[in-house]
């Protein structure tokens, strides 16, 4: 009697489509238009708009079926001890699909030129 072993097929070869998808989805909510150049997103916006945040944890559960995410510190945090930890998901999505995510340090102007210090994140294939 032979024995058929099947392999399992992984999440990034059997969900292309919904992760790319995702990817959209995610674009749409940073604003982010990679074809005509606008890549970048500043984490200060994120932060004081609360329908994005809202909708980024929507997504979160979405993500999970799609990708292996065990180990990512968004999921890992189960009593919501990190404050800010839709950046970390964010962050970790665009790196699963091939992206390079870079960070820089930016001075940004607020109501009433008032200047506060946060980061700018760029998306890069």
């Amino acid at each position: 009697m032979e024995r058929v072993i099947k392999e399992r097929m992984k999440k990034n070869d059997k969900y292309i489509e919904e992760r790319e998808e995702i990817i959209k989805k995610m674009n749409k909510i940073l604003e982010i238009d990679m074809e005509n150049g606008n890549n970048k997103f500043i984490l200060y916006d994120i932060q004081q708009n609360e329908n994005k945040i809202e909708e980024i944890r929507e997504m979160a559960s979405y993500i999970k079926i799609y990708y292996k995410c065990s180990e990512w510190s968004y999921y890992k945090d189960k009593e919501n001890k990190r404050k800010n930890k839709e950046i970390g998901l964010i962050k970790r999505l665009y790196k699963e699909m091939g992206y390079r995510v870079i960070k820089k340090p930016k001075m940004y102007t607020v109501e009433r030129g008032l200047k506060v210090l946060t980061m700018e994140y760029e998306i890069e294939r």
